[in-house]
């Protein structure tokens, strides 16, 4: 919600928990008070639908790199949404991913590889690490980090990576010239 104006805003709104109500104010002009469960559930599934739509479509407006001005890959925008995905579909509570201290992550490159190398989709590779992990009586990042130990799997991680980073060999060697580290 937009309870504090930018200088150019002309729409702000707020959310009234108190009266379940979405308050609306167009500076200059009044207030709409907005309550949705006076709307159709129908109009109100809609509107889930809508609302989940923009929130993980948002996900992919990935600002361009600082360093190197590249725009952020298809892979990567893909990324964003898959892991806001993942975020909710676990059940929490917590809208904002991005301010929350989180736990042992597991490298989702390392399962992109397994899944290129097995000709699979990504969640069927997910699949296998947490059906692995259940098995093994240990954690999905525990499976998934010895995955990456695997010499094929590491190397075909770091080439998926490599292919998703938007970054030329040309910039890594320059970049390696100016740190004084001869790149392979």
């Amino acid at each position: 919600m937009n309870d504090k104006p930018k200088s150019n805003s002309v729409v702000t709104s707020k959310w009234d928990d108190d009266a379940q109500r979405l308050i609306i104010n167009v500076i200059g002009a009044g207030e709409v008070h907005f309550c949705p469960s006076r709307a159709a559930q129908i109009c109100r599934d809609y509107a889930e639908i809508h609302g989940w739509t923009q929130r993980l479509s948002n996900a992919a407006a990935i600002p361009k790199d600082k360093v190197t001005g590249a725009a952020a890959t298809a892979a990567q925008k893909y990324e964003a949404i898959v892991r806001l995905r993942d975020h909710y579909e676990s059940g929490t509570d917590d809208w904002d991913l991005t301010a929350r201290p989180r736990g042992p992550q597991f490298d989702q490159w390392t399962v992109r590889a397994v899944a290129a190398l097995k000709s699979i989709d990504y969640a069927a590779a997910l699949q296998m690490a947490l059906d692995s992990a259940q098995a093994k009586k240990a954690t999905v990042v525990d499976v998934v980090n010895v995955w990456g130990r695997v010499k094929a799997v590491g190397d075909k991680a770091a080439e998926l990576r490599a292919a998703a980073s938007g970054i030329s060999l040309e910039q890594v060697n320059e970049y390696a010239a100016e740190l004084g580290i001869v790149s392979e």
